[in-house]
């Protein structure tokens, strides 16, 4: 995995990091962690297990590295901070472990030049449908009404209220939101997932896969969100609250009800960005040893217009190593890698996850996914 960081976003995280006083905290699968930002420094850390208990794990760790704060911070503690980021796990682990999921309905717009394409192999299916719609070749099919209604009803009368839309080449034409507006104006109560909104791409089975999983975990997702957000203001912070994306972009506790899907690789990519933003790092690669697994990712300063390619650089690149389980290693003695032309250990190498989510930049509003 690599995480790009474009100049122009390195240059808010610089911006917003000199001027506040921020809240980060990140789900391992080993530990939770916490930690006060104050002028692009850390100003306090704290580390608690992970326990089945993801949410009271994030407010503890929140509530015990605040209360580390100096007096000159503590006080009036709803007004001093610029914002709380999330960074967790909690969406990806009921992924895996198959639990939390509500039960989706698949209405897929292709009839009939899809058919042939098997159905996703997940357990959340409870029921599919192939529609009129989709693009197909030439733009000429088109969604049925009646045939949504219909279907839309039947749905709602088995207690199905999560259905997941995709249709052939939808990232092009606007046949998803069509389907959407018949939908929602046949029974309001319906949650719906375009695909388009979840992955912009052509690939119709990865989108496919995406918003059906998107769907099968907002209930859970909305019941999560509520919760921290809740026990967040009982603290007594009165700033605005994010959870981390997989891109390393922050969005609003709304938009993560809506769209859980987009944190499930949050974890990684946080700790690659508190990484870079500890070291100064432009180019390298991070390694990151947790309590259970270790993870290796590339990190990556590049301009957003290339005018030419040229091949890989045969140059060594440093060597990051961030995470709990970097405390084995001896910041005196550090360990030499081929291939590597040196070997960081950082400072706060424990707390890179939390960081991370800690210097992520608000994702613009042209981005956010709008979903009903």
């Amino acid at each position: 995995m690599t995480a790009f960081l474009i100049p122009e976003e390195q240059n808010k995280i610089n911006q917003f990091c000199a001027m506040s006083l921020s809240i980060g905290a990140d789900v391992g699968e080993t530990n939770t962690t916490a930690v006060i930002l104050k002028e692009k420094e850390v100003l306090r850390s704290y580390e608690v297990s992970t326990t089945q208990g993801v949410t009271s794990d994030m407010i503890d760790a929140i509530k015990l590295v605040l209360r580390q704060l100096p007096e000159e911070d503590a006080h009036n503690r709803g007004e001093n901070f610029e914002r709380v980021s999330i960074g967790t796990t909690q969406f990806e682990n009921a992924v895996k472990q198959g639990k939390d999921h509500s039960r989706v309905a698949l209405f897929r717009l292709c009839y009939p030049a899809t058919i042939a394409i098997p159905l996703p192999p997940v357990d959340v299916l409870h029921e599919f449908f192939y529609l009129n719609g989709g693009c197909e070749t030439d733009g000429t099919t088109h969604v049925d009404e009646d045939q949504l209604t219909q279907k839309t009803k039947e749905m709602y009368i088995e207690g199905i209220t999560h259905i997941a839309i995709v249709g052939v080449y939808s990232p092009k034409y606007n046949d998803e939101d069509h389907a959407n507006r018949i939908i929602s104006s046949t029974s309001p109560e319906m949650k719906i997932t375009v695909s388009y909104k979840v992955c912009d791409e052509e690939d119709f089975l990865r989108r496919e896969r995406l918003s059906i999983m998107n769907e099968s975990l907002r209930t859970f997702c909305e019941r999560a969100a509520e919760t921290l957000s809740t026990a967040l203001t009982d603290l007594g912070l009165k700033c605005p609250f994010y959870f981390t994306r997989s891109d390393g972009k922050l969005m609003s506790f709304e938009d993560t009800q809506r769209f859980p899907v987009l944190t499930l690789a949050s974890g990684l990519t946080n700790s690659m960005r508190g990484a870079a933003f500890l070291t100064g790092v432009q180019n390298g690669i991070v390694i990151d040893i947790g309590g259970t697994t270790i993870h290796v990712g590339s990190i990556s300063i590049f301009l957003s217009t290339t005018l030419f390619k040229t091949d890989p650089s045969d140059e060594d690149q440093p060597v990051i190593v961030a995470g709990g389980g970097a405390i084995l290693l001896n910041p005196d003695n550090p360990i030499q890698l081929k291939g590597a032309s040196k070997v960081i250990i950082l400072k706060h190498f424990q707390v890179a996850n939390a960081v991370g989510a800690t210097v992520g930049v608000l994702a613009p509003d042209s981005f956010n996914p709008q979903i009903k």
